[in-house]
């Protein structure tokens, strides 16, 4: 697995410039990788957030898991 960069939600989307809405349909529909919470706050991998997020900018279809989207940043990951 790659190193992970734990970001809140409403971090992401300031970082990704889309709507804090957005990132949270993102994380649930693709399953973005969950890091943790902390005080009913929840963070999340920004890289696998952002590998779903340039899947849909460029019309690839978003890898199903989490580690194929690895392998969409770094093919000697998977």
């Amino acid at each position: 697995m790659l190193p992970l960069d734990p970001v809140s939600l409403d971090d992401a989307a300031v970082r990704l410039d889309v709507p804090r809405s957005t990132v949270g349909v993102w994380v649930h529909r693709y399953k973005v990788r969950r890091v943790g919470t902390v005080a009913r706050r929840a963070f999340i991998d920004f890289w696998d957030l952002a590998a779903v997020e340039m899947c849909l900018r460029t019309g690839r279809t978003v890898p199903a898991t989490p580690a194929d989207r690895d392998a969409l940043r770094h093919p000697a990951a998977a």
